[in-house]
C-alpha cells in the first residue's frame, strides 16, 4: 500500500503541472513551446539521465533508502519551481527557475520505480504480475486524476489570497504533503535489501537472447506512454480554449474523469495480460482505438461531449499501457530487475516523458490537432510494434 501511495503522489506532482499549463500560461506569459519545455523535457531529461544511476543504486543499497532520499530530493523541485512565481516577473525571468525546479523533481523521483518494481517482482507470484505491476502504475494513474482535482480545488481557494500565485501556493501545498507522508509513510516500506553488484554479462546475455521480441515489446511499451503524456499534458489546455472553461474548472473536471477511467483501464490492462483473454488481435484493437478517441475529443460540440470522450480515451489509453508494461517486465531476468527498469524508464522519459509532451506543437500550432495527431503516430507504432513483439520467440528469463 505504501508503495502506491508514493507512486500517486509522485504522479501527482508531476502531472500537476499539466494542469497548472493554462494558469502558468496566463500568469508567465509563456508560449506553448515554453509550456511543453516545462511540463515535459524538463522533467523527463533530467528523469531519463538519472535512471541508469538509480537503477543500479537500487541493486547496490536497496529499496528503502532509495525511496527516502527519492521523496527528499523531487520534494525540493517542487519548491524551486513554486519559487519561480514568486517575484520571478514573467517568461523569460521565471522560465529558468522553472525548468531547473522540474530538472530536480524529474532526478529525485528516478528512483522510486526502479526500486517499487524489484519490490513487486520480487514477492508476486508469476500468475499475478501483471496485476502486481498495473496496480502500482495505475495509483500512478490516479495521482494524474488527483493532480487535476487538486490543482481545481487549490487554484480556486488560494484565488486572490495575496501576492503568492495560486500556483505557487498549490505546488507547496504539495511539497508539505511529501514532508507528511515522508515522515509517516516510508517507515512501513520493507525488503529490497542490498544485492550484489550487478553483472552487466547478464543483462548483455539477456539482451541477445531475442533482440527482436524485446526490442519490439519496448518499443510498444513506449508508444503508448507517449498517448499517455500527450494527453496528460495538453487536455487541460485543449479545454480551456475550446469550451471557454478557466484552468481551475477544467482541471477538477479532468480529475474527475480521470480519477475513474485511468486507473480502470490501466488494472484492466494488467488482469487481461495475465488472464490471457485479450489475444493480439484484441490488443491492437484497444491501441488503435486511442487515436479516434483523442479526435472525438479534439473536435467534440460541447464540453459534456468532450468529457465523455475523453473518459473512454483514457480508459483506452490505460489498457494499451498496462498491456505495454507487463509485456517488458516479464521479459526481464529477476538478477538485474533493478539496472534493466532504470534503463528502460531512462527511453521511456526520453521518449514518452518528454517526447510526448513536445511533440504536440511541434506537430500542429494547433495544441488539439496535434494532440490528435501525436496520438494517432504513437498508436500506430504501438499497435505494429505490439503485433511484431507477440509474435517473437518467447525469452525465459535466467
Amino acid at each position: 500500500m505504501t508503495l502506491l501511495l508514493l507512486n500517486m503522489a509522485a504522479t501527482t506532482d508531476r502531472i500537476v503541472f499539466a494542469a497548472l499549463a493554462p494558469a502558468l500560461s496566463e500568469a508567465l506569459r509563456l508560449s506553448d513551446r515554453q509550456l511543453a519545455l516545462v511540463v515535459g523535457p524538463a522533467f523527463g531529461i533530467a528523469y531519463a539521465a538519472a535512471l541508469p544511476f538509480a537503477g543500479w543504486l537500487v541493486d547496490r543499497v536497496g529499496a528503502r533508502r532509495v525511496l527516502v532520499g527519492s521523496v527528499l530530493v523531487w520534494t525540493l523541485g517542487l519548491v524551486i519551481s513554486a519559487l519561480a512565481g514568486m517575484g520571478a516577473g514573467t517568461g523569460a525571468r521565471a522560465l529558468p527557475l522553472l525548468l531547473l525546479g522540474r530538472s530536480i523533481t524529474g532526478v529525485g523521483q528516478a528512483a522510486l520505480t526502479p526500486a517499487a518494481f524489484a519490490l513487486i517482482l520480487g514477492n508476486a507470484a508469476p500468475a499475478h504480475v501483471g496485476r502486481g505491476l498495473t496496480l502500482f502504475t495505475g495509483a500512478g494513474t490516479l495521482g494524474r486524476g488527483i493532480a487535476f482535482l487538486a490543482a481545481g480545488v487549490l487554484l480556486g481557494a488560494f484565488n486572490g489570497l495575496g501576492g503568492m500565485p495560486s500556483w505557487s501556493a498549490t505546488l507547496l501545498t504539495l511539497a508539505a504533503g511529501n514532508i507528511v507522508f515522508l515522515l509517516v509513510g516510508t517507515r512501513f516500506v520493507h525488503g529490497g535489501v542490498p544485492s550484489k553488484p550487478v553483472a552487466w554479462s547478464i543483462l548483455a546475455r539477456w539482451l541477445r537472447t531475442a533482440p527482436l521480441r524485446i526490442g519490439t515489446a519496448v518499443i510498444s511499451a513506449l508508444g503508448t506512454v507517449v498517448i499517455a503524456q500527450g494527453l496528460s499534458a495538453w487536455i487541460a489546455v485543449v479545454l480551456v480554449r475550446a469550451h471557454m472553461t478557466t484552468p481551475a474548472k477544467a482541471a477538477l473536471l479532468i480529475g474527475a474523469v480521470g480519477t475513474i477511467a485511468s486507473p480502470v483501464g490501466h488494472v484492466a490492462g494488467g488482469a487481461l495480460t495475465d488472464s490471457g483473454r485479450l489475444g493480439t488481435g484484441g490488443i491492437m484493437a484497444v491501441m488503435l482505438l486511442c487515436a479516434p478517441l483523442t479526435w472525438a475529443f479534439v473536435v467534440a460540440p460541447n464540453l459534456p461531449i468532450a468529457l465523455v470522450v475523453l473518459s473512454l480515451a483514457l480508459v483506452a489509453a490505460g489498457i494499451a499501457g498496462g498491456i505495454g508494461l507487463v509485456r517488458v517486465q516479464r521479459l526481464i531476468p529477476p538478477e538485474v530487475r533493478g539496472t534493466a527498469n532504470g534503463l528502460f524508464m531512462t527511453l521511456v522519459a526520453l521518449v514518452g516523458i518528454s517526447g510526448g509532451p513536445l511533440l504536440v506543437p511541434l506537430l500542429s500550432a494547433d495544441v488539439g490537432l496535434g494532440l490528435a495527431a501525436t496520438v494517432l503516430l504513437a498508436t500506430l507504432i504501438a499497435a505494429l510494434a505490439g503485433l511484431l513483439a507477440d509474435r517473437g520467440t518467447v525469452v525465459v528469463a535466467r
